[in-house]
């Protein structure tokens, strides 16, 4: 008996060497990010700190949404863009990072303080760990600045060059290609990083294929919305106006709007005009907001070209079709806003975050010779990571069982 109890042990490790490596890739907001800085301008108040050393938790920290501490949260974590560049720059001395690129510690759980509540894309690697897998083995992570992250900007900030290495580092460790898996923004940051990043050579050389999951291929109406006036995300401390002020100046948010040949209906309609997603950056222009319009033009403008590029690797789909999901908001009183916000005045079937439209946008990619494929679930947009049985196929899909 204790013979057989060996060889079923050595017959375990040996299944579990040969497990094929997956990359996660977050959605937005989902990395957690970290900060130090010596900052050179004036802080909003007497209590905010000017200079921090050691690398600390800037997203996300609950405790930096306490009154006035939000202020000096809000100095340190918004960036501006140039639009003369293309680029987006933190507040003057302030570093800003992903946490524990390459492992898990920036995605297992939005709040890796507070673990058990918090814990999101946890649930899947915690499933995964059960058939086998281990972190840093077999399972990595790739989270990204998503507050500085556009299609535009990730070809010259770093961030599309770290995933490439990662997954260099992963085949030469493991000797098989990583399935990479993005979930929310991060299915369209790996659909382009492939599309746009990466030569067919590369592509099949070093990946086993690409999972999306609820991926928004023409962004999310939930975007526009954050950036004009704001959605209430019930934090205390972070209201609806502080999301707005926040979002309009963030790459990630921008990249999220609805775009390419899918979004071809009104987005967000006020008093003086019904703005689609080829008009979204005169929207914020009429509003005053000229930064927020260069930034969005310009995302826009790669994002119409880009859209419909297919990955060029097997790809597999994951989406659900089962929530009223906004498609167009109403702003009464324009960029006033009105006390209560936009209201959705049309909906479609989608995730609750994601229209249908979004989600289907892999219907107007080029051909290509790699197969595609695609699986309708049931979950609402942030609970499909946390789904036993997507989890189940994601495992099966990269071990070809």
């Amino acid at each position: 008996m204790r013979l057989l109890g060996l060889i079923l042990a050595f017959s375990l490790v040996v299944s579990a060497t040969k497990l094929a490596p997956i990359i996660i890739v977050p959605g937005l907001s989902a990395s957690v990010l970290d900060t130090r800085f010596h900052k050179t301008v004036p802080v909003p108040h007497a209590m905010c700190e000017k200079n921090v050393n050691s690398w600390k938790k800037i997203w996300v920290s609950l405790t930096e949404f306490a009154p006035e501490v939000v202020d000096c949260f809000m100095q340190t974590i918004s960036p501006s863009y140039d639009a003369a560049t293309s680029r987006y720059n933190n507040c003057p001395g302030v570093e800003i990072q992903p946490r524990d690129f390459g492992g898990v510690g920036g995605i297992y759980a939005a709040d890796p303080d507070i673990k058990g509540p918090t814990k999101f894309y946890g649930v899947m690697i915690d499933y995964l760990e059960k058939l086998g897998y281990k972190v840093g083995e077999t399972i990595f992570g790739a989270p990204y600045d998503w507050r500085v992250s556009d299609p535009v900007a990730n070809h010259h900030n770093g961030q599309y060059a770290a995933l490439q290495t990662l997954v260099e580092q992963v085949v030469n460790q493991t000797g098989r290609r990583p399935h990479l898996i993005g979930h929310s923004l991060g299915s369209p940051f790996i659909h382009l990083f492939l599309a746009t990043y990466t030569t067919q050579e590369w592509r099949d050389q070093y990946v086993g294929s690409f999972i999306s999951l609820a991926g928004p291929l023409g962004g999310s109406p939930q975007a526009a919305e954050f950036a004009y006036c704001g959605l209430d995300w019930r934090i205390p401390g972070l209201t609806k106006t502080r999301l707005r002020d926040l979002t309009k100046h963030m790459g990630g948010v921008a990249w999220m709007m609805p775009y390419g040949p899918s979004a071809d209906y009104t987005v967000i309609s006020t008093p003086q005009a019904n703005y689609t997603a080829a008009t979204l950056a005169q929207m914020y222009a009429d509003a005053g907001e000229e930064n927020t319009a260069a930034m969005v033009k310009s995302v826009q403008t790669y994002l119409n070209k880009a859209a419909i590029l297919p990955p060029g690797v097997e790809t597999h789909l994951f989406y659900s079709l089962n929530t009223s999901t906004a498609l167009t908001y109403t702003e009464p009183a324009g960029h006033a806003c009105a006390k209560e916000g936009g209201v959705p005045i049309a909906n479609r079937p989608g995730d609750d975050t994601v229209p249908d439209v979004s989600l289907l946008a892999f219907q107007h990619w080029l051909p290509q010779k790699q197969a595609l494929h695609t699986y309708q679930v049931s979950d609402a947009h942030a609970d499909i990571v946390k789904d036993p049985a997507v989890n189940q196929l994601i495992y099966e899909i990269a071990n070809g069982l």
